[in-house]
Parts: structure tokens; C-alpha cells; sequence
């Protein structure tokens, strides 16, 4: 009976050393062959490539210390640890191992800018909203004469959609004046053309047949695209009194099998499972047009949330040129081969042959609004009067200039990192020491 025990214990023993041989080979034999299709990780990643090996780094250190760096990058089943280590976090203690990504109530899953931006806690100053939004009227007006219409659009925030899921820690009671606010109270005080669908958008959403912000999703959802495509399109006929193509509803599919980017923070996780949610509403459009159609040139400078309508059928459909300026810093068009920098465009002869200019932008990104377009295309036409001639170079000059450059912006952030306090407190500081700087 012994000897029987014995042997049963040695060949479990046997068992497991041949479970541990194979856990430490498979992952090599992974990363040789390839053989298990693992799915990719979603993201940017930058990848250390195979150091070279000499004498000075290898006694320096810096060749075992890239070369370990390289095989963790490279190890076999690399993405699926990931997703297991993401997943454990995200059950197990509500986190998200992404960027910026803060998991909300009942798991909605917001960027930190737009809570930040909800709050009011990126509030640029009146000042500063008062100058940008002086400088838009006259753009506005100018523009008019020629023929050209400016086009506001305020595109709607997570935050302010979806309030009551911002987590506790944030203070969600805390709220002061936003940049949203004061653009929209500005807006209508100075009667600059806009559309504000942050305040459309709130306004149908307990009513709204199908959903229009995914809980996994950033971008507002396929189908409040559309909604928001048919306002733009509606606007657009009335004030120029034209006929634009017709668009009809061909069908709509409503799936569990979301698209675009409906789910694009969960997406970026990188997680084993989905997260329960709910089935979303994916338009199939019809376009029909007649002698009597016009499709007016339009050019949009904007963020992301645009290439929700430049990336899809709705602007090569519905304007003659489809224009979009992303950040204002890549020119995209049906007229181009391929992408071009702005910057190397003949800004006053791009505007003027417009129709529509589209000034767009959501709740976060109104402090850098919009990427300098505004005060390029002012200085263009008014000969170069910024805030900075009515300031003396004042705070909130050096706050804005700071806000709308992503380079500058990116060095303040990594500076505050080392300080161990905000962004929005060490743009300032920097702000602060620039104008005094500037006054002495």
C-alpha cells in the first residue's frame, strides 16, 4: 500500500514538473511560430526593436537592460496576459489599466476630460471666452459679405450627459461655470450662428428611440450621428435657401455587435470580456437628389467627433467638396489624394471659396477652441489685434497660448506630474511667471 502511495505521489510530482516545463516553453514556442492566434492589443504601442550588442553597453548595463526590455515586449501570449491582468483589475477593483479612462457608476466609462470639463475645473475665464468670442462675430460678419457663413457647432460632453454616473471621488456636487456655459451665453448674447447639441442632445435623452451616447463609448453614438447630421443639413437649406439631397431611412439595424465607435474606450482596455451593455441603433441611408439639388461647399475644422460625418457617407453625399481641417492641423477632402498639412495651404483662398465654415468642437476640447483657426483666420482679416494688445501680455494670454498648443501643453503636464500638482494649477504658474517675465 506504500509503495502503491509512493508511486502515485511520484508520478503526480512527474505531472507537475512536465505542467511547469510546458508553461515555460510554450510562451517561447508562442513567440517563435505564432501558432495560437492571439487577438492583438488595441492601441498605440511602441516597441523596443532587438538592441545590438557591444562592448560599451554590455559593461554599461544598457544592452541586458534593452534586451530584457525587448523580450517582455516580445514574449509569447503577451497580449493575452494583458487582458487577464486588465480584466482582474477592472472586475476585481473597478480600474481601468488605459490613459485617462475613469470607470464610472454601473461601469460607464468616461475620459477624465470630460468630467474635468463637466465640473468647470478647466475654466478659462471670461476674458479669454469674451476675446475668442469678439474675434468669431467678426470673422462671422466678414465672412458674410463674401458669401461665406460661419457655422458654430457645440458638440455634446459625456459628462454632461451622463452626470449622475460620475464616480463620488470627483465631487460631481462641486460644480462651477463652465467653458460650455459661458461659450453658449456668449453665443447667443453676440448672435454668433451655432448649434448646441450638448443642450439637443440632453433634451431627448429620456425620449429618444434608440440610444445616442454608448455607455462604452467617448464619441456620441452611429445613431445620434445621423440626428445630428439631418440638423446640420436642415440649418444649412434654411439659411441659404437651397435643396440639399434627400436622406432616407433605408433600414435600421439594431445590434449587440457594436461598430465605429461606439465602444472605442472599452475597446482600448484591453479587456478578456465585454462589458454588459446595451444593443445600439445602426442607420442605413438612402441619398436621392434632383435637377434642382445643390450640395454647398463646406469646410470643418474640429476634433474627432467629426470624422463621425467626414468618415463616413454623410459629407461626400451632402457637400460638393467635404472638407475637414482635423486640429486644424490636417487638411482631409474627397478633392485630395492624400491628407495635406494645413499649414501649407493658402488659408484666406480655402475659406473664401466655402460656402459653410464649421466650426466645431465637444465640452473638453472648448479650451483649446478651435486649435487656432479662430485667431489665425482673424489676424488674416483684421490685421493682427489679439488679446494681447488689450492685456499687456496679461495671464490669461499666456493660459490661452499655453491651452492651444498640444507640444507646450504636453511639457506642462509632465512638469505638474513632477511637481505633484494639476495641470490646470501649473498652467497657470507657468502663465503667471511668463507675464511677469514679459512686464519686467
Amino acid at each position: 500500500m506504500r509503495f502503491y502511495l509512493n508511486m502515485n505521489l511520484e508520478k503526480k510530482k512527474n505531472t507537475l514538473f512536465i505542467i511547469i516545463i510546458l508553461l515555460l516553453i510554450l510562451p517561447l514556442f508562442q513567440e517563435q511560430t505564432s501558432y495560437f492566434n492571439i487577438k492583438a492589443l488595441k492601441g498605440s504601442f511602441e516597441k523596443d526593436s532587438l538592441p545590438e550588442l557591444n562592448l560599451k553597453d554590455y559593461y554599461s548595463g544598457k544592452f541586458q537592460e534593452n534586451f530584457n526590455n525587448y523580450l517582455e515586449q516580445n514574449i509569447g501570449f503577451r497580449p493575452f496576459f494583458i487582458r487577464v491582468n486588465n480584466q482582474i483589475d477592472f472586475s476585481a477593483n473597478n480600474k481601468a489599466n488605459t490613459n485617462w479612462v475613469v470607470v464610472g457608476k454601473n461601469n460607464y466609462l468616461y475620459e477624465q476630460d470630460y468630467i474635468t470639463s463637466y465640473l468647470g475645473k478647466d475654466f478659462l475665464g471670461k476674458e479669454i471666452i469674451d476675446d475668442k468670442i469678439r474675434k468669431i462675430k467678426f470673422l462671422q460678419d466678414t465672412l458674410q459679405k463674401s458669401g461665406t457663413k460661419l457655422l458654430v457647432i457645440f458638440a455634446p460632453g459625456k459628462g454632461s450627459f451622463y452626470p449622475e454616473y460620475i464616480p463620488e471621488s470627483f465631487d460631481p456636487s462641486n460644480k462651477t461655470i463652465t467653458n460650455y456655459e459661458y461659450y453658449k451665453k456668449r453665443s447667443l448674447e453676440e448672435n454668433i450662428n451655432h448649434i448646441d447639441f450638448n443642450d439637443y442632445f440632453i433634451k431627448m435623452k429620456d425620449t429618444s428611440q434608440y440610444c445616442l451616447f454608448p455607455k462604452t463609448g467617448i464619441h456620441w453614438s452611429l445613431y445620434g450621428v445621423h440626428l445630428v447630421v439631418d440638423s446640420i443639413k436642415n440649418y444649412m437649406e434654411k439659411s441659404a435657401g437651397i435643396k440639399m439631397p434627400e436622406m432616407h431611412f433605408k433600414n435600421i439595424e439594431i445590434s449587440s455587435k457594436f461598430k465605429g465607435t461606439d465602444y472605442d474606450i472599452e475597446e482600448s482596455m484591453n479587456l478578456l470580456f465585454r462589458i454588459p451593455n446595451e444593443k445600439m441603433a445602426y442607420p442605413k441611408i438612402d441619398y436621392k437628389s434632383s435637377p434642382n439639388t445643390i450640395k454647398p461647399k463646406v469646410l470643418a475644422i474640429g476634433d474627432s467627433y467629426y470624422w463621425n460625418i467626414h468618415g463616413s457617407s454623410y459629407a461626400s453625399s451632402l457637400f460638393k467638396n467635404a472638407t475637414f481641417w482635423y486640429y486644424n492641423k490636417m487638411a482631409h477632402s474627397v478633392e485630395y489624394d492624400k491628407p495635406r498639412k494645413v499649414e501649407e495651404l493658402n488659408i484666406k483662398e480655402e475659406i473664401e471659396k466655402q460656402d459653410f465654415i464649421i466650426l466645431m468642437a465637444t465640452e473638453p476640447l472648448l479650451k483649446r477652441f478651435v486649435y487656432g483657426f479662430v485667431d489665425n483666420v482673424y489676424d488674416i482679416y483684421s490685421g493682427k489685434e489679439t488679446i494681447s494688445n488689450s492685456t499687456n501680455y496679461s495671464a490669461l494670454y499666456y493660459e490661452q497660448q499655453i491651452r492651444s498648443d498640444s507640444i507646450w501643453l504636453k511639457s506642462i503636464s509632465l512638469k505638474a506630474k513632477e511637481k505633484g500638482i494639476g495641470v490646470d494649477e501649473m498652467i497657470k504658474l507657468d502663465a503667471k511667471w511668463l507675464a511677469e517675465q514679459k512686464k519686467n
